[in-house]
């Protein structure tokens, strides 16, 4: 399930053309990365706002520089002649937006929080 819709991809987002056909798919990868499962619940209009954004970025990315998990050495070399990719930053299956995003929807923290003193 994707955590944004195609209206607001195109109302919100202002995405890359195409990019809307790649939500459920961005959803997904998201959810991959995460060490924990999202209850959309239990979140603020905020946080929601910022995972639908990064639910978008994802999704365009895949449209401006290609399925992270499906790319190979981004250099080639033959001989004296060699070339190298210039894409997006990407972590992992993420790309470099998406991941701000979701910091931004409080998903950027991976250590214990401290209750109490």
């Amino acid at each position: 399930m994707a955590y944004a819709t195609e209206e607001f991809y195109k109302e919100k987002y202002f995405g890359a053309i195409g990019g809307e056909a790649f939500l459920d798919k961005a959803s997904l990868d998201i959810d991959l990365m995460l060490p924990y499962a999202i209850n959309i619940d239990n979140l603020s209009e905020t946080a929601l706002d910022c995972l639908a954004m990064a639910n978008c970025a994802q999704a365009e990315g895949y449209v401006l520089h290609g399925d992270p998990s499906q790319s190979t050495s981004g250099s080639v070399s033959l001989g004296s002649f060699s070339t190298s990719e210039g894409g997006a930053k990407q972590t992992g299956l993420l790309f470099d937006k998406t991941s701000r995003y979701l910091s931004l929807a409080g998903f950027g923290y991976r250590g214990v929080p401290r209750v109490g003193r």
